[in-house]
């Protein structure tokens, strides 16, 4: 019962301080979180971790990093190969 209730509270907090993106993001993180946690011993019925457990956790990170971060990196990459010099010049682009 506690931990529900501080659950919808964190909802509550996320939506506040931040958007519905953020809350998506951490309603998927939630799901490969959980299948580690239930692999805990404290746990009852606890069930090892798999390697394709890790996998998918990773792959989902790395999909929401990807996600967030995906118009930096493309401006780091452009800036690295000489496209683009100055941010005046991502400004333009963006135009």
């Amino acid at each position: 019962l506690l931990f529900n209730i501080g659950y919808n509270i964190l909802i509550v907090v996320i939506l506040k301080h931040g958007s519905a993106n953020i809350l998506w993001m951490a309603s998927t993180v939630i799901v490969p979180l959980s299948n580690v946690a239930f692999s805990l011993k404290i746990m009852p019925g606890h069930q090892p971790l798999r390697s394709w457990d890790i996998i998918g956790l990773f792959v989902i990170m790395f999909g929401l990093l990807l996600y967030r971060f995906y118009s930096q990196i493309v401006n780091i990459y452009m800036k690295l190969i000489g496209k683009i010099d100055t941010i005046e010049d991502i400004q333009k682009q963006k135009e």
